[in-house]
């Protein structure tokens, strides 16, 4: 990961306000019909419920809740997670380029990357854990949740660990052949990946933790968790650094903060699910262990490519460049995965209740969710791409320098299209992976990562970091579309004009504008002051032309829920 944000990168990877009128703005759409869109069994209860059904309030109260307040408040514990990490990120990564050169936080960001690696050796078990203990809890199925969760541990454990003592005994070879580190840095360079690897298990640990709870739709604490793992690593960094101390004991502290957050998982789930605190259990069925392990599988592949393409590209630049290069390249990278905040706050509660679900009911109730699901998402990332990608070298100069200006800004650019791009097809991708088909997510990943493979190859030597930021940018728009056509045809039952004239339309008229407006306003953009000035003029813009966008019957269900606030 990059940096002082890999951790933030690494738990919301696998993981606000939420709208006043969230709830209403499917056209259409009440709670009622919601659930005839999912489709509800004895076992399954529907997406979404109106208040006084009985619907799976978590394990300690046992009171009904709708499923349109649970939606709501999974949301918005997201979204307070991650702009609290990122409020931490954002005042802390100038510290940490400052106190140490380009070269020793390069060395810094590997810690992330290895930790990303030998997380892959879970096999999927993350997502799985999350999907089945919302399916179990749902059903319930308890004896089989006893089951899943033991066995779920000893897959975030076994193959870590082992994964764990092979990079320490390798390290000397992995320094060598891999990482082109300078002479004088070497031997930091392999404690720092022996660091990595103790690192490695106990995050896997943690990982288990916050997918149980978000499983069982605990989002508050796992997302308590998810930012105890951004904020423990990086203020212990920023002070061992302040007080004088080198990368060796950063290394360590990046060690213990895991294992805090992980011993602090671990007494969560002890509290809150009685499930894990009941004494051992049978291993599950042989039948249900193929069911997990086919999920799994196709999880793991599309971690695996998620890996190749988030995080082998700055093995690539550090392979092809020098060292330094990769801070210049991994730090506006991840500026840029930092708005994948909203998607995901999305996606992760969205992909908790489809995973509730047995079967689909209604064609049309599940196409018009798909499309307003959809159009919501575009409508909320939207500003955030087009406000960075006008104003990247204004953000990049003021926030860390005139060198991060000069040399970061299309990198950034050219990450932002790619991200849109991917964003774009998010819904698809969850929608698909909620109702089972874990296939389509590997697919679609292992599809970008052979594009981004040979476009590295062939670009980096030639363009550089630029090289590196467009070939992500192209694999992302080649491949993306052709989900997004297979999932509107195949599981929404639409075609795919019909899909973008109603979820792509609005929004992407009113980020035209804003880019419009933007181009116009950037030269007055001088420092922080005029900066935020103009991109809250805007916004502000941006919203009254969305709202004018909207259809006639969303904007009454829109009104009238902010009434009723």
């Amino acid at each position: 990961m990059e940096g002082s944000i890999l951790w933030h990168q690494l738990t919301h990877a696998q993981t606000n306000k939420a709208s006043y009128g969230f709830r209403n703005i499917f056209k259409g759409v009440d709670t009622q019909e919601l659930s005839a869109a999912a489709g509800s069994s004895s076992h399954s209860p529907a997406l979404f419920e109106p208040a006084g059904h009985l619907s799976y309030s978590g394990t300690m109260t046992g009171q009904p809740v709708s499923r349109t307040t649970r939606f709501l408040r999974g949301v918005g514990f997201n979204l307070l997670g991650h702009f609290s990490s990122l409020f931490l990120v954002f005042f802390l990564t100038p510290f940490l380029i400052r106190r140490l050169s380009p070269e020793s936080y390069a060395l810094y960001t590997f810690f992330g990357l290895f930790v990303g690696y030998l997380f892959l050796l879970t096999f999927g078990a993350g997502t799985t854990a999350q999907k089945f203990t919302a399916e179990y809890q749902a059903a319930g199925r308890s004896e089989d949740l006893r089951q899943l969760l033991r066995y779920m541990w000893a897959m975030h454990t076994f193959g870590v660990v082992v994964g764990a003592a092979l990079l320490a005994i390798l390290s000397p070879w992995v320094v060598r052949h891999f990482m082109n580190v300078p002479e004088h840095l070497d031997s930091t360079a392999r404690w720092i990946v022996v660091c990595a690897g103790l690192g490695a298990v106990f995050f896997s640990w943690a990982q288990f933790c916050s997918s149980v709870l978000r499983g069982l739709q605990r989002f508050g604490v796992s997302n308590l968790f998810a930012f105890l793992q951004t904020a423990v690593p990086l203020t212990g960094s920023a002070f061992f650094l302040k007080c004088g101390y080198g990368l060796e004991v950063v290394g360590v502290w990046l060690v213990a903060g895991q294992f805090l957050t992980a011993a602090m998982g671990g007494a969560a789930l002890l509290f809150f699910v009685p499930e894990w605190r009941s004494g051992p259990a049978l291993w599950p069925s042989r039948e249900q262990r193929r069911a997990l392990f086919r999920f799994g599988w196709f999880m793991f592949l599309t971690d695996l490519g998620w890996v190749f393409v988030f995080q082998l590209d700055k093995m690539c630049v550090t392979y092809f460049l020098p060292l330094a290069a990769l801070t210049y390249y991994a730090v506006p990278f991840a500026v840029v995965t930092k708005l994948g905040f909203v998607p995901a706050a999305i996606s992760n509660v969205l992909f908790s209740m489809f995973s509730e679900l047995q079967g689909s009911g209604s064609e049309d109730k599940l196409k018009r969710l798909f499309v307003k699901t959809s159009k919501l998402t575009l409508l909320v990332i939207l500003p955030f791409y087009v406000l960075l990608f006008v104003f990247a070298p204004q953000i990049l100069t003021l926030w860390l320098g005139a060198d991060f200006g000069q040399r970061s800004t299309w990198p950034l650019r050219w990450v932002v299209l790619g991200y849109l791009c991917g964003n774009w097809g998010n819904i698809a991708v969850i929608l698909s992976g909620g109702l089972g088909k874990s296939d389509y997510g590997a697919k679609l990943m292992w599809s970008i990562a052979a594009v981004c493979g040979f476009l590295w190859v062939v670009l980096i030597p030639r363009w550089g970091i630029v090289g590196a930021a467009f070939a992500f940018f192209a694999a992302q728009a080649l491949c993306t579309p052709f989900l997004v056509f297979h999932v509107s045809r195949r599981m929404a039952r639409m075609p795919l004009r019909e899909y973008l004239a109603q979820s792509n339309y609005g929004p992407f008229v009113a980020a035209g504008a804003l880019l419009g407006m933007s181009f116009v306003l950037r030269p007055h953009a001088t420092g922080w002051l005029s900066l935020i000035t103009i991109g809250l003029f805007c916004g502000v813009f941006y919203l009254l032309l969305s709202y004018a966008l909207l259809e006639k019957d969303e904007k009454e269900s829109l009104i009238k829920e902010l009434a009723l606030r």
